[in-house]
């Protein structure tokens, strides 16, 4: 059961038969105390990934899945208004002063504001999600500042719209206030009630149902992976190609892709996961939240230009994508290989807003992209960051009993590129 506090009323949601006479004498009883402590900052409620349940020992309890990013700074900053932005941005969005406790399975504790004290070296300490802040920040001698956020937290725009922040809370600006996160949760509960929520279920039943895994990735092994680079003169070529087909870089980067892994492994038909931000209403854009969410693309490879091929099943995807990913897993178990993903094996993520990841803060240089390691149980996985450049730099991992041999990988997809295939 959830129970908040709105308006000065105690208000609750809870499954039929939960709230029971007896629990709403009790309730009642406590009244006064429960809105004291509701409304003094410490009120319990699901955040996103919770509601869908994503917060695990795993995620929540152990001091793992965080996001770093480093920016080289051109002389030392005022450490005072440092720790002053940081501060405030703890105060302003409430899930990084949020603690993820087990209360009968886990629940979101919020917590006051908290400050943030900025260490040296390079190493901050590693966020833990029971213990806000689940922001930290450390500056070595050499004006190297590193920011550490706990992965249930925030997605990647979140971390964009948290350095846009930074910048301008250390230049003195006064912001407006943010949306809440719990208005992401409200329009989410009331969407999957909806028709168009029984919709797109159906639709995904149908589409992925009976999809393939990749045929030579049944035996796990350990994650390899190497750097990639697309130099701003091959982006432009990926751009031109897009532009072409009038579609966007995102399809031809992972038509590319697609097409290489198919001559790896021999398959020409695989399911694909791309991560998205799940965010359908104007507030959302401003919200700082564990918004994350998978797109799932099926790519049949041989059924003609691979490029148009991903441009449809994107538009199609992207049509019924508003489903969270946990929801269309109820449905969709396609065969998979003891040990591997259940539904996929694939990762490709193009992140267009790596230029917005350096905070207008003493002509920082970003030195660390926030990579996210290949998830456990996947096969494959392409995750490219735009650059101020015009370029895209990332990351390509694969487990090493699937695919080996990563450098002749990527030299095949960057050659593709350059041919436009």
């Amino acid at each position: 059961m959830e129970l908040w506090a709105e308006d000065g009323e105690l208000s609750f949601l809870a499954p039929p038969g939960v709230f029971t006479d007896s629990a709403r004498t009790v309730l009642r009883a406590a009244r006064a105390e429960l809105l004291s402590l509701l409304e003094g900052g410490k009120r319990l409620a699901p955040a996103l990934l919770i509601e869908r349940g994503r917060v695990d020992d795993s995620s929540a309890e152990a001091p793992a899945g965080v996001r770093t990013m480093s920016f080289a700074l051109s002389g030392p900053p005022d450490r005072v208004a440092l720790e002053a932005a940081l501060t405030e941005l703890v105060a302003r969005h409430e899930v990084l002063r949020t603690a993820y406790v087990r209360l009968r399975g886990f629940a979101r504790l919020v917590h006051p504001p908290c400050p943030v004290t900025i260490v040296p070296g390079s190493q901050p300490p590693r966020p833990h999600a029971s213990r806000p802040p689940l922001l930290t920040a450390a500056l070595s001698d050499d004006h190297v500042l590193t920011l550490t956020v706990h992965a249930v937290a925030v997605d990647g725009m979140s971390l964009a719209l948290l350095m846009e922040e930074l910048g301008q809370l250390y230049a003195g600006a006064q912001l407006p206030q943010p949306p809440s996160a719990q208005l992401q949760v409200r329009r989410e509960r009331a969407y999957l009630s909806s028709p168009e929520a029984q919709a797109a279920q159906r639709y995904w039943r149908q589409r992925l149902g009976d999809a393939p895994g990749l045929p030579l990735l049944a035996v796990p092994g350990s994650p390899e992976s190497v750097p990639v680079e697309v130099p701003p003169s091959l982006a432009r070529t990926v751009r031109a190609r897009a532009a072409a087909a009038g579609t966007t870089p995102f399809t031809v980067l992972l038509a590319a892709f697609g097409r290489v892994l198919a001559k790896v492994t021999g398959a020409s038909d695989m399911t694909v996961a791309v991560p998205i931000a799940h965010r359908w209403h104007a507030d959302d854009e401003r919200t700082v939240s564990g918004a994350r969410d998978l797109l799932l693309l099926r790519l049949e490879l041989d059924s003609g230009d691979p490029v148009a091929l991903v441009h449809r099943e994107r538009i199609n995807a992207m049509e019924h994508g508003r489903l969270p990913f946990e929801v269309l897993l109820s449905d969709v178990n396609p065969p998979r290989a003891p040990g591997r993903h259940p539904v996929f094996g694939i990762q490709f993520a193009l992140q267009g807003f790596g230029a917005r990841l350096v905070p207008d803060l003493l002509d920082a240089q970003l030195a660390e992209l926030p990579i996210a390691p290949l998830g456990e149980g996947m096969d494959c996985g392409l995750m490219l960051w735009d650059t101020p450049g015009g370029g895209y730099v990332g990351e390509l991992a694969c487990d090493g009993a699937a695919i080996s041999g990563l450098e002749g990988v990527r030299r095949r997809y960057l050659e593709l590129l350059a041919d436009v295939f």
